[in-house]
This record gives C-alpha cells, structure tokens and sequence, in this order.
C-alpha cells in the first residue's frame, strides 16, 4: 500500500530513491522503479519532476550546490567524496547509453572539473581533474568486476595513491 505524504516529503522520497536507483543501477533506472522505491504513486513522479533528465539533474548537479562541500586550506574548494563517488559510479553504470553520458559529461565539465582544478591549483588543472575522474571511473569498473583479493585490492590502492600523488604534484606540460 503506497503511503500519503505532504509534498516536500514526497519530493525529498523521490530524489532519495532516485539517487539510490540511479547509483545502483545507473541512468536505465525507471521512474516507475523509483516510484515503487519511494513509496509513491508513479504519476506524483511527474507532478515534481518534467522527465527523468529533470529529476537525474536535480539529484546529481544541483546536489553540487548543497552544502556538504567546504572549503579547505588556502580556500581552495573541496567537493565531498559522496557527490562525486555517486556521480563516478552512475557514469560508469551508464556510459552504454548515449543521453546519459552526455549528461554526465555535462555535470562533469561544469560542475566539477572547475573546482576540482582550481582545488589543485598549478598548470594544467583541469587536465589533471580529468584524470582524476577517470582514475575514479577505472577504479569503480575494477570494483565491479569483484575480482580481487584483498592482497591485490591493498596493491591497488598502494599504486593509485602514487599515481593521485604524481597527478597532483607534477605540472601538465602544454598540449599541442
């Protein structure tokens, strides 16, 4: 039996389910499967949201605006690991369906490439953002997969935090 709730209520249970479908599952999360999620009738989906794009967007860009980001020393911008980790794992959940990679590119080079660069600071930041972002990405396909022990997983880790250092440290040279 689906429940009755105010409507901020009902809004704050969509972008939940919605954040935890598309996470898990990627961006082939239906509006009907996040409405079950929720709790909620399918058609309250659309009476908050325009589409899935709309709701997708809501969950992923504007999730950037809230304050769970800080900033550390020297004022640099420091995005929390949870918007970027959830993004990472939705993007490589989704990265078959070409709308959804746009979007998430799209999230990418707006919202956290800039930061993220200006965070690192130095020439080529935003060169080394995009590595970053990609490391992320390589690591969430290697998770998936479930194929390491925890010897190799510790291995892993050990290399990509020489190469994140080597990333931050060491200046791009020019492209072209």
């Amino acid at each position: 039996m689906r429940r009755r709730l105010g409507p901020q209520v009902t809004r704050d249970a969509i972008l939940c389910a919605g954040r935890k479908l598309f996470t898990q599952r990627g961006f082939g999360a239906s509006l009907r499967e996040i409405a079950v999620e929720a709790g909620i009738d399918h058609a309250l989906v659309y009476r908050h949201f325009e589409s899935k794009i709309d709701l997708f967007n809501q969950i992923f860009d504007h999730s950037l605006d809230e304050g769970d980001d800080r900033v550390g020393p020297n004022g640099r911008l420091i995005l929390s690991p949870g918007h970027i980790d959830d993004l990472v794992r939705v993007a490589v959940r989704s990265a078959s369906d070409p709308a959804a990679a746009a979007l998430i590119c799209d999230i990418f080079e707006r919202r956290l490439i800039p930061p993220l660069a200006a965070s690192l600071g130095g020439e080529g930041g935003a060169e080394r953002a995009r590595m970053l972002l990609a490391m992320a990405a390589g690591v969430e396909v290697v998770r998936e997969s479930h194929a390491l022990s925890d010897a190799e997983h510790q291995a892993m880790e050990t290399l990509l935090a020489r190469i994140v250092s080597e990333i931050l440290t060491l200046p791009v040279p020019p492209l072209g």
